[in-house]
């Protein structure tokens, strides 16, 4: 009944998208856009009207590129980072998808700026980037601009870290950002609106995935009578409009309309009774209301036979896909699994890998003797030098150096 996605266009759309294929066969479904994604746009787009964190993203995401495809700098950086006690950390892309990606690469910068500077310093007579690079990273001179533009006398120090030593509050201190507290307020004030915006843009109160968000039922122990007989109802006629009717799907295929149309999953009238005498029986049976799945547990198990649209309701509230995190750890675990130097793994041993990368329990936690046991069955053969010496006489076109760490003769 509902389909889960990162708002991509390939998975959204409505005729040959997955969310047009599937509503083919059931045009109830609802499609969800995944809500880590939403807000996490929601931060970006609020971000991309100010031309300072525009070209803040643009200068992190160019040191990222630089060292990555350079194992040679990023060594040489990692040696400049222990030589100044510094974090020894790997600069990070920025991803407008992935959740607080820029503020991970951003913090990895700052914690490592010293180091950084120091090494374009050292390359910066053989390398062009480097000099690009090191004027756009340095701040003092756009410090220095910002502070001659000042129109008022008021300026506003970003204080440092008090956990940072005095060595490197002596070299950072240098490159405070130092402009006008106004201006500073005026931006972040702009930034919140924008924010605002956007999440009420993306995150609407006549959402279905909102509307579901009644079945939980947490405020009624505050409500009086009035108030109690009226909770719900708006978010109620929502889900109702949904599933309480017929709902039509059309495409086109080589070039005819088609179309499918799904029955009603509830009645309206009947789950409108139903609404009205749950409430004052959830509260007065005093069920826990801090678990949804405790909740309608205890009701499908006393009550099932009364509230029978509720109950539809409720199921389908449980399994809606509300967000796509699973997915996502599943993309980083393949990732970790399926490296450039083990590229050729098959899809079974791939299966089985993610499955214990992601299901399993921990390695100190995990039983080897069942896995040895399994591993000794297996039929497997092993040379020693002397029958390898022995197999190269008899083939002696084709010699093949093996370094193995003890070589003994074994078939089972």
């Amino acid at each position: 009944m509902g389909l889960g996605s990162d708002g991509a266009a390939v998975m959204t759309g409505c005729g040959r998208g997955v969310n047009g294929m599937m509503k083919r066969i059931n045009p109830h479904m609802i499609n969800v856009h995944c809500v880590a994604h939403r807000l996490a746009l929601c931060t970006s787009q609020a971000a991309e009207k100010f031309p300072a964190l525009k070209d803040y993203q643009a200068v992190v995401t160019s040191i990222y590129y630089y060292f990555k495809y350079s194992p040679n700098k990023i060594s040489r950086t990692s040696e400049v980072q222990k030589i100044l006690d510094s974090p020894q950390l790997r600069y990070k892309e920025v991803h407008s998808i992935r959740w607080l990606s820029f503020y991970n690469a951003l913090e990895t910068v700052y914690r490592t700026l010293e180091p950084l500077l120091a090494y374009l310093a050292d390359v910066s007579l053989s390398d062009a980037k480097a000099i690009g690079l090191k004027k756009k990273v340095n701040l003092v001179e756009c410090l220095r601009t910002l502070e001659s533009l000042k129109t008022e006398p008021g300026v506003h120090e970003l204080l440092l870290d008090d956990h940072l030593d005095m060595d490197q509050k002596m070299y950072k201190e240098d490159t405070v950002a130092c402009c006008p507290k106004r201006d500073l307020q005026s931006a972040e004030e702009k930034f919140l609106d924008n924010l605002i915006a956007n999440i009420s843009q993306r995150f609407p109160d006549t959402d279905i995935l909102t509307a579901f968000g009644i079945l939980g039922m947490r405020p009624i122990s505050f409500l009086s009578e009035t108030e109690l007989e009226k909770w719900g109802c708006e978010q109620l006629e929502c889900l109702i409009g949904h599933f309480g009717y017929p709902q039509t799907h059309m495409w086109t295929d080589q070039g005819n309309e088609e179309e499918t149309t799904s029955q009603p999953v509830i009645e309206p009238e009947a789950t409108r009774i139903e609404w009205k005498q749950l409430k004052p029986r959830v509260l007065a049976q005093m069920y826990p209301r801090d678990n949804t799945v405790i909740l309608w547990s205890l009701v499908n198990e006393f009550h099932k036979e009364e509230f029978p649209n509720i109950l539809k309701l409720a199921q389908l509230s449980l399994v809606c896909p509300v967000h796509t995190a699973g997915c996502e750890r599943g993309f980083s675990a393949q990732n970790s699994v399926l490296t450039p130097l083990r590229n050729r793994l098959t899809c079974e041993t791939q299966d089985k890998l993610l499955r214990v990368n992601i299901e399993g329990a921990d390695l100190c936690k995990f039983d080897f003797s069942g896995a040895l046991t399994c591993w000794r069955k297996m039929s497997r053969l092993f040379f020693t030098m002397q029958k390898w010496y022995q197999f190269c006489l008899l083939k002696p076109g084709s010699f093949y150096c093996f370094k193995f760490a003890s070589l003994s003769l074994i078939e089972c």
